[in-house]
């Protein structure tokens, strides 16, 4: 049996375009994605009265020409157990969290994370020529009426090729105890 030197070149090209497609996939689940986890422990008074944990973006004056997520943001911090199943479509006890979590202390009732997506981590701006500027925005953690600053490496990214999520430290807010 012969093979047509167009067969062969057809096969190849199929070859290779499914290795291609492959290879440029996203390489995981997660990618572009970012979380900000906060420990209230127990013992914290709630300050003003208030238990609101929010995520508010601060010092950029051009929020309103970002291309995507317009505007300062403003977040709302959930259970880290309630971001898990609900944002991230994960439940605590499923291989990814075992694997890729199971030494993080922030999986505790004490914990609060809230998600980005890369629109609301970076402030995509074009400029004259068309090309884009990714500026990583600022923000602040709020607890009642206590203001913490968010140091730029406290907003981590998910994807795994950063490692293991235990890498993640959560932002403590301090506070007075009874």
């Amino acid at each position: 049996m012969i093979i047509s030197p167009f067969f062969l070149k057809t096969i190849c090209f199929f070859l290779f375009f499914l290795v291609g497609a492959k290879a440029s996939a996203q390489h995981c689940p997660y990618d572009g994605m970012y979380m900000i986890v906060v420990h209230v422990p127990e013992q914290v008074t709630q300050p003003g009265g208030t238990t609101l944990l929010r995520l508010t973006e601060v010092d950029n004056n051009e929020a309103g020409n970002c291309d995507a997520a317009r505007g300062l943001l403003q977040k709302k911090f959930l259970p880290i157990s309630n971001l898990l199943l609900d944002s991230l479509n994960l439940l605590p006890n499923k291989a990814v969290v075992k694997d890729f979590c199971s030494d993080c202390a922030f999986l505790g009732a004490d914990y609060y994370a809230v998600k980005l997506t890369q629109q609301e981590r970076y402030c995509l701006l074009y400029d004259s020529n068309k090309n884009l500027e990714l500026r990583p925005r600022k923000f602040v953690v709020w607890y009642g009426a206590q203001k913490i600053s968010l140091p730029l490496e406290q907003v981590y990214r998910l994807c795994w090729a950063e490692g293991v999520w235990s890498r993640i430290q959560p932002v403590e807010i301090p506070g007075s105890t009874p």
